[in-house]
């Protein structure tokens, strides 16, 4: 879930005036738009961090290139699902229905808690299965379109082995737990930035002493909160590459943060380090075939996109 769950949300502004300048299309994709608010909300995580360079003339450059790269981001989807469009490819209800309820098996979350939680990010029932449903159809236009591009040889998998142990970034996994506190989709600077004094100053009273499972159960809105927030032995490669980066530069019993995510501001713990032993071709091959196709598509999906451009319509109005 971690790299594809995008949570976007709209923006209502009282009045007509405003809604025109928020709502003002930035860009012309054939015959579709992408409109400021759709660019801010996606953008609203990259933009947090920036807000905190000190030097007024850096992040506003900075402000400008990362705005364009999230804008360029959203060109390429728009002409994805444009395409699935084309080819006539769709999702149907029920299987919008089967990956929501995999998403509230594995966190154990009822009908309610899962609304509460979408609620808390800015969204609805409704708005979130939106997403969806587009995030599916994304996914089955890529497998369509580029699926049998993608071949893994023998020869190719036997090297890429041998890279993977020789560049492996960390022979050791970590026993490790968060606090993360919910930054909305629809939150205002000042709120984030306000969510952030929070976890600095929950992050101060863990680093004085105080037990920081008890902290996670008071404070923390993620699913292992009522665990006091353990994510339990943790390897690269499974979490958010903020918080792994956060985690995997502490010693056990040090504490970490905040850190920001696409979900909100992070505080972590790591416990435990326990060295790992380098897998065996025959252990690794699955996962590092897996991993080999992923990588070739993601190439192969960079090319395609830009194929799509080529072909395409497009007016940055930013």
């Amino acid at each position: 879930m971690r790299r594809f769950l995008l949570l976007f949300a709209c923006l209502h502004i009282p009045f007509a005036a405003s809604a025109r300048l928020i709502d003002r299309v930035v860009a012309v994709v054939n015959e579709g738009i992408i409109t400021w608010s759709e660019l801010e909300d996606v953008a609203k995580p990259v933009l947090a961090q920036v807000s905190e360079i000190g030097d007024p003339v850096v992040r506003e450059q900075t402000r400008e290139r990362q705005l364009r790269r999230v804008l360029d981001d959203l060109v390429g989807q728009k002409l994805i699902m444009q395409e699935a469009e084309r080819r006539g490819i769709s999702v149907q209800a029920d299987e919008v229905d089967r990956h929501i309820d995999r998403i509230k098996s594995r966190q154990s979350w009822d009908d309610d808690t899962f609304a509460s939680y979408l609620r808390g990010q800015g969204l609805s029932v409704a708005e979130f299965r939106k997403q969806v449903r587009e995030q599916l159809l994304r996914q089955n236009i890529i497998r369509r379109a580029l699926g049998s591009r993608i071949q893994v040889t023998d020869r190719e998998l036997q090297d890429f082995y041998k890279e993977e142990l020789t560049q492996q970034k960390a022979g050791y996994e970590v026993d490790a737990a968060h606090i993360v506190l919910k930054v909305p989709a629809n939150a205002t600077p000042a709120e984030d930035a306000a969510l952030r004094q929070l976890a600095t100053e929950i992050l101060a009273r863990a680093q004085k002493g105080e037990d920081f499972a008890a902290l996670s159960r008071e404070y923390s809105q993620g699913a292992q909160a009522a665990q006091g927030g353990s994510l339990g032995t943790v390897r690269r490669g499974s979490l958010d590459a903020a918080l792994e980066e956060a985690l995997f530069a502490l010693e056990p019993g040090q504490f970490g943060g905040p850190v920001r995510t696409s979900f909100g501001w992070h505080v972590v713990q790591v416990t435990g380090r326990k060295a790992l032993g380098a897998p065996t071709f025959d252990e690794w091959a699955v996962e590092g075939g897996n991993k080999l196709r992923e990588k070739k598509l993601a190439a192969e999906l960079t090319r395609w996109v830009v194929e799509l451009k080529k072909k395409a319509f497009v007016e940055i109005r930013l």
